[in-house]
């Protein structure tokens, strides 16, 4: 990762360079979400798999990245386990990473 996003994702108080247990990490996303539109989003399916794509990553709005964390969060509460394939397979460090680099733009 280049020092951009390292320091974007610690201004973001996401991680402060060591691994976060995935319980604390998921309370700070549904923190993070808690006003959010977490239905069952259309373009849930085609995001979730986008999500792994760098490219595809930047083509989403914030909204629909802080609704897909949201879905994760919230998925898990139907089917345990679900967050945490989230994080093993990249999906919400890419949405996390991304809100970061916006943020840290603005």
């Amino acid at each position: 990762m280049t020092d951009l996003v390292m320091q974007s994702i610690d201004t973001l108080s996401l991680m402060d360079f060591k691994p976060m247990p995935t319980d604390e990490l998921k309370v700070r996303c549904a923190r993070m979400t808690k006003n959010v539109d977490y239905f069952y989003w259309w373009r849930w399916e085609a995001g979730r798999g986008a999500l792994t794509n760098e490219y595809f990553v930047s083509k989403f709005t914030e909204v629909e990245l802080l609704r897909f964390i949201a879905m994760m969060v919230r998925e898990d509460e139907e089917r345990p386990g679900a967050f945490e394939q989230y994080c093993e397979n990249g999906s919400l460090r890419a949405a996390l990473v991304e809100l970061a680099i916006r943020e840290k733009a603005a």
